[in-house]
């Protein structure tokens, strides 16, 4: 017996365990996750919205499923779900997803997650106690444009003495990378296996890690130290070494090493292991940086942009790049360790487009549409936020390509091989978007509907 997990989706981004469907009754090839859906909120009197996620090992329970709730605990929010599974569209069949002989064994186990999104009127409906507060440092796509628009450039931005105003809780532009540790991220698994493997690591009780609650109380005060911003690299050094380690040293504090021939060096600061009679062993010895931009230079030549997505139009993207219209790609492939694209791309400067292009900023955006509709590729999300302004008047370069594939299925000796693009299931519809007529929720996206948003923009 085969079930779907149905996750709700909380107010405060959490996803909490509410029920389980058995699917032995619904998997038959032809039936889509649209119906499932249908059925789902029929049989359990569901309203709202509901997305789904197939998972990349099923999870097997107990019979009668009484551990169902326990086994879906990992899955505390989306970004969890991404490392555990990859999402299916509402169109898709159980014989897409290969899920139509799954009632061929007595085996119980959970192979796809619902996440339940109630309606409005669901969530009002209820109790106002049992509601968990909504994080007031959210904010919409748009107010984080508009602040990101302010900001200076990289080569200022990225100073230490920047950080401390712009790093903040209530800057809708922040970075959310734990500094200050009130900052925090999606989850680390995202930014490379190994981070998963760690946690994974971790969770598992071992006897041979063992700490004192002195050890973890410094390492705590270590870590918070670490990620703060400060005005500069005195600033740092006395935070780093007003830290005392278990063996009662300062952990930056100065070293002066004698070296031969009676010389000295004085590294910015260090541990070190000292033994009478016995030589000095430095376990830590280094220059003390204030930050990744403060040495006078762009940090652009420091670091490019990555990005990481669910789905992604590379070939558009290369394309594109080719022509100049796009960042330079330097790596881009789905991980299937975490159940995303990673791609890695230049960082380009400009403005975003927020109104009408000119000149010859209008005719380099045209010049990309054409050139991937020459190629039977559609972009897709043609909106200001994904056009940068890299030469005013002169030239725009092309972002965001998530959208972005083929205009028609791909096939190979008769089988499809890759299906033609289709608009998200969570597209936001409403009127100041001005999409064509014809987009809808996982509809397909068309040549039109890029020519639509073209002449809205230039």
């Amino acid at each position: 017996m085969f079930y779907v997990a149905i996750l709700e989706a909380r107010p405060s981004g959490r996803l909490q365990y509410a029920n389980r469907f058995p699917l032995v009754e619904t998997c038959k090839p032809e039936k889509t996750l649209q119906w499932l859906s249908d059925n789902l909120k029929t049989t359990l009197a569901l309203s709202g919205h509901l997305i789904f996620y197939k998972l990349k090992q099923f999870i097997a329970i107990t019979v009668g499923g009484q551990d169902a709730k326990l086994k879906c605990e990992p899955f505390i929010n989306e970004d969890t779900l991404y490392i555990f599974g990859t999402p299916a569209f509402l169109k898709s069949t159980f014989q897409d997803l290969h899920l139509d002989h799954l009632g061929d064994t007595e085996q119980e186990c959970i192979c796809l997650v619902a996440i339940w999104t109630p309606s409005s009127d669901e969530y009002n409906s209820r109790a106002t106690a049992s509601l968990l507060p909504i994080s007031e440092g959210n904010f919409d796509r748009e107010a984080i444009i508009r602040a990101a628009q302010s900001r200076p450039p990289p080569s200022t931005g990225a100073k230490s003495t920047e950080f401390i105003s712009t790093q903040t809780e209530q800057r809708p532009d922040a970075a959310y990378n734990y500094r200050p540790p009130e900052l925090a991220p999606p989850p680390l698994a995202i930014y490379h296996p190994v981070f998963a493997q760690f946690r994974h690591s971790m969770a598992a009780p071992t006897e041979t890690l063992e700490f004192t609650s002195q050890e973890l109380d410094q390492a705590s005060t270590f870590i918070d130290v670490s990620l703060r911003h400060y005005p500069d690299k005195t600033s740092r050094l006395n935070a780093l070494q007003a830290v005392i380690t278990c063996s009662g040293q300062k952990f930056w504090g100065e070293r002066i090493i004698l070296v031969d021939n009676g010389k000295k060096t004085q590294p910015d600061g260090g541990l070190a292991i000292s033994i009478r009679d016995l030589p000095v062993l430095y376990s830590t010895l280094g220059e003390l940086k204030n930050g990744g931009g403060d040495g006078g230079c762009d940090p652009s030549d420091q670091a490019q942009f990555v990005k990481f997505a669910c789905r992604y139009g590379e070939t558009g993207h290369r394309l594109l790049a080719e022509a100049g219209l796009a960042p330079r790609i330097y790596y881009c492939a789905f991980d299937e360790t975490i159940g995303l694209w990673v791609i890695v791309m230049d960082y380009v400067e400009g403005v975003l487009c927020n109104g009408k292009l000119v000149g010859g900023e209008a005719k380099s955006l045209t010049r990309a549409i054409k050139l991937l509709h020459d190629n039977d590729l559609v972009f897709g999300d043609l909106r200001e936020p994904n056009i940068i302004i890299s030469k005013p008047r002169e030239s725009v370069c092309v972002v965001d390509f998530e959208w972005c594939g083929p205009c028609k299925d791909i096939k190979e000796g008769g089988n499809v091989v890759q299906r033609r693009a289709r608009y998200p299931t969570n597209i936001a519809l409403s009127a100041e978007y001005n999409w064509a007529p014809g987009v809808e929720a996982d509809g397909v996206i068309a040549k039109e509907h890029d020519n639509h948003r073209l002449q809205m923009m230039v």
